[in-house]
């Protein structure tokens, strides 16, 4: 009787139970679910990071159903596994045919719940250490007739867009940063070329000349500092001499006589160090 009398009653061990299993889930959400560690999708030992390929499609989710030269990813189920479904992986480098399907829900007339889905496949040459991302994208819309959803593959470690249409806004901020990733890049170039044309290199110097001479990036047409540049490597280059006479006509006697000027007063200066010569 005293027993009976202080067993809790049958919804609160209901109750426990089921936050007790609660904890369990939640526990496997943060021990193996939030892991971003791929999964090995190649036979033979494992190899390094940068000697492997990364194929993410998270962004997509459960949304997205892929296949890699034939094979399905196992949707593992975190009810049933305590994982959730596979959507990262490491491939061999090389080339591999992904095929990828995004279904996506809206809503129809009284509430009705509708899906659509969006099928590409592309072969790619995936080069290791590179994050490649199928990508999703839902523009506008959550009913019938107003429903505008985009899928691509991103090689997210260069920023190219490889296959797919992503939206137009996605597109021309790839178009900017490749823009400023070039121009940081002839900057750099430039920068070691003026430096190398500095201590007397002859062929930076008609580069330098070509870049003034036809306005490459990062600099704009300058005549003048043409003709200083391939006045200083014909000293040593007879075909510069060609090239600075070629200008000759193109400036006035001013302009001449301050070019001339500044090769007759041009001095050397120190060599930049070779890039990894101190690096043992």
């Amino acid at each position: 009787m005293d027993l009976a009398l202080n067993s809790p009653p049958a919804t609160l061990r209901i109750r426990a139970r089921g936050a007790a299993l609660a904890a369990l889930l939640l526990a496997s959400v943060v021990t193996s679910g939030c892991s971003s560690t791929p999964d090995k999708f190649y036979d033979g030992p494992d190899l390094p990071q940068g000697e492997v390929a990364v194929l993410d499609w998270s962004d997509c989710g459960v949304s997205c159903h892929v296949e890699v030269d034939g094979k399905a990813m196992p949707r593992n189920a975190l009810f049933l596994t305590g994982r959730f479904p596979i959507e990262k992986i490491t491939l061999r480098p090389g080339r591999h045919v992904i095929d990828y399907k995004g279904t996506f829900g809206y809503s129809g007339a009284m509430y009705t719940r509708h899906f659509y889905s969006i099928s590409h496949s592309a072969t790619l040459d995936m080069q290791p250490g590179h994050h490649y991302v199928i990508r999703h994208e839902r523009t506008s819309g959550w009913g019938v007739g107003n429903v505008s959803d985009f899928l691509w593959i991103q090689d997210q470690t260069t920023d190219a867009i490889l296959e797919g249409e992503p939206p137009r806004h996605r597109t021309e901020l790839v178009a900017r940063t490749d823009q400023v990733k070039r121009a940081a890049v002839a900057d750099k170039r430039f920068q070691l070329l003026d430096a190398r044309a500095h201590c007397g290199d002859a062929r930076a110097q008609v580069g330098l000349g070509l870049h003034y001479f036809a306005g490459l990036q990062p600099v704009e047409q300058d005549l003048r500092r043409a003709y200083f540049w391939y006045g200083l490597a014909a000293r040593t280059d007879p075909s510069a001499a060609k090239l600075q006479q070629k200008i000759r006509a193109q400036l006035s006697a001013a302009d001449l006589a301050q070019g001339d000027q500044l090769i007759a007063s041009f001095r050397l200066q120190p060599c930049p160090a070779e890039e990894g010569a101190n690096e043992k």
